[in-house]
């Protein structure tokens, strides 16, 4: 995984960062844009990893969790029997249950 991980970041490094004296076709990227598509390319090889359901969710939660500079992160999973968002992936690393019926997570849930 790592091995094909470094090879993707590599060729998209370089087809979007710019040489010194801005090669055509090339632009200066920020690291921030950098930092982007790194994590967004990690989390699609992640979803095409030999991996749990439950192990792929967590590493995309945290992906996304270090992208946006957040203290904590959740992926809630609707369950619609018991008309709540689960979440067993979490900052917690306990169990979340939200009502479907409270909150805007829920309203999103409904709707």
């Amino acid at each position: 995984f790592n091995q094909v991980f470094k090879a993707h970041r590599w060729v998209i490094r370089t087809s979007i960062a710019a040489d010194e004296e801005g090669a055509p076709g090339a632009f200066r990227a920020s690291s921030d844009l950098l930092r982007a598509v790194d994590a967004l390319m990690q989390c699609s090889l992640l979803v095409n990893a030999d991996l749990s359901t439950e192990a792929i969710l967590r590493r995309i939660m945290e992906e996304a969790r270090t992208l946006l500079g957040a203290e904590a992160a959740s992926v809630f999973l609707l369950d619609v029997e018991r008309e709540e968002l689960c979440s067993r992936v979490n900052s917690t690393s306990g169990e979340i249950r939200i009502s479907t019926a409270a909150g805007g997570a829920g309203h999103v849930a409904r709707t």
